[in-house]
């Protein structure tokens, strides 16, 4: 994946410089903290490859439907010169069994195999409000902190002997991109919105996101939405990876 983006440094300067130019309309009106939880339902679809033939995720590895868990904590403040922040971690780990007939970092599979791809991840997004009213929107910055691996793995037992064919890589990258939501309130308690995040340098490109409707009772913060997470990357150590995570999802939280 991607280590540097010119994009980060330029997008970070642009938001912090409409800070400085007009506080007033970057900042939360009050003191906001939330938390909480969300399942994700997604369907895998894509290739990797590497030195071979393109190795279909969900056909030869046979990756499909699964549940993925994500939990979250937010911050808003009415202090313009510093921004807001969120946390997310993502926990996305697919594990099932195929068949590949093809080369993969320089390995000859032939038979069928087992598949860990954990593309867990951590988000950091750093944003200013720069509208807070009927319709909000904010904008920044997002860091995506990948903590996975992948393992493809072919063990041959025929005749009483163990032959094991296996690619193990590490997925311990980070990449920064830009970040945006708008939202859309309805009285008394119902919202619409999008947010998304985006990188795009040469022929890498990821991308994440949401379209959400939601309802807030009291303290209790309820949203279903539709979550899409492509990346199309060239080189994640020397392996080409398109690959999308799409699907529903249900989130419950409590905001203060």
């Amino acid at each position: 994946m991607v280590k540097q983006c010119g994009l980060f440094s330029g997008a970070l300067m642009l938001v912090a410089g409409s800070c400085l130019f007009n506080p007033v309309t970057v900042s939360a009106d009050t003191l906001g903290v939330g938390a909480g939880t969300m399942g994700w339902y997604y369907d895998t679809t894509g290739t990797i490859r590497s030195g071979g033939d393109p190795i279909d995720i969900a056909d030869d590895l046979g990756i499909g439907d699964d549940l993925g868990l994500t939990i979250f904590a937010y911050l808003e403040h009415p202090i313009p010169v510093l921004p807001n922040g969120k946390l997310r971690y993502s926990d996305i780990n697919l594990v099932d069994f195929g068949a590949v007939n093809t080369t993969l970092k320089n390995v000859d599979f032939d038979g069928n195999v087992s598949t860990d791809l954990d593309l867990s991840h951590a988000d950091l997004i750093l944003y200013y409000e720069v509208l807070d009213n009927v319709v909000s929107l904010d904008v920044g910055v997002q860091v995506k902190i990948f903590d996975g691996q992948l393992i493809i793995r072919q063990t041959d037992t025929a005749a009483g002997s163990s032959n094991t064919k296996i690619v193990k890589e590490e997925i311990d990258e980070f990449v920064p991109m830009l970040y945006g939501a708008a939202e859309i309130a309805l009285p008394p308690s119902l919202a619409f919105g999008v947010e998304a995040s985006a990188m795009s340098i040469g022929d890498n490109t990821l991308y994440d996101v949401s379209a959400k409707g939601s309802m807030r009772i009291a303290f209790l913060h309820a949203e279903l939405g539709y979550r899409v997470l492509s990346a199309d990357l060239d080189d994640v150590n020397d392996i080409a990876v398109d690959a999308e995570l799409k699907g529903p999802y249900l989130s419950l939280g409590l905001v203060f």
